[in-house]
């Protein structure tokens, strides 16, 4: 006896029914670009999840050690409001890819973006 999903794939696969607006645009990736000298050095592509789920585990390491052992930089992130951001997103009032970080270092000669696509 065949099982009743057999050869279903996910794109034909019924949708999640508790999800709302599935089809509203919402971040997929998160990219990390470094330049240097006007050559690329650094492209890092993370699932979004991924990253979310970094910046949380980030947060509460933190949070856990009072920044003491961590990175200063990890301050910020208490301000960091990714579920405002991805609502701005599937709302349509922020598009994608919607740049998080553009630094521009002409003294030594280096470009870093941080973007959502």
């Amino acid at each position: 006896m065949q099982q009743a999903n057999a050869g279903r794939t996910p794109q034909n696969a019924p949708m999640n029914e508790t999800r709302s607006n599935s089809n509203a645009p919402h971040p997929r990736w998160m990219e990390v670009e470094v330049n240097e000298n006007g050559r690329r050095t650094v492209h890092v592509r993370l699932p979004y999840f991924l990253f979310k789920a970094g910046l949380g585990w980030a947060r509460m390491a933190g949070e856990k050690d009072g920044n003491k052992g961590c990175a200063p930089g990890l301050e910020a992130l208490r301000d960091l409001d990714l579920n405002a951001l991805t609502d701005s997103i599937r709302s349509g009032e922020t598009t994608l890819p919607c740049v998080l970080v553009d630094v521009d270092e002409p003294e030594k000669n280096q470009h870093v973006t941080v973007t959502l696509a």
